[in-house]
């Protein structure tokens, strides 16, 4: 049996055994790139679910507070005109 000298350390494999350890590593390397690319594309997508959520709730609050404006001058007008005041708006 040959030695071969790799780093610090001694493999004791043999050239055939070598290469069936070469083709195990390399199918091991691709099935973790394959994993980290689905993983990296699942973070993507979520991500973007998010971003597209958020939007709508900023969106809805905008929209929300809004349709409150008009509600809030009239019941101030209303309540200027009970008291005799006048009403004086700053935009």
């Amino acid at each position: 049996m040959e030695i071969f000298i790799y780093g610090n350390g001694r493999f004791m494999l043999t050239p055939p055994d070598l290469t069936v350890e070469i083709e195990r590593l390399k199918e091991e390397l691709l099935i973790e790139r394959e994993r980290t690319l689905r993983a990296l594309a699942d973070f993507r997508n979520y991500r973007r679910r998010v971003e597209h959520n958020v939007n709508l709730l900023v969106e809805a609050s905008r929209q929300g507070t809004m349709d409150l404006v008009p509600t809030v001058i009239n019941d101030m007008q209303d309540l200027c005109t009970k008291n005799n005041l006048s009403v004086i708006y700053f935009i």
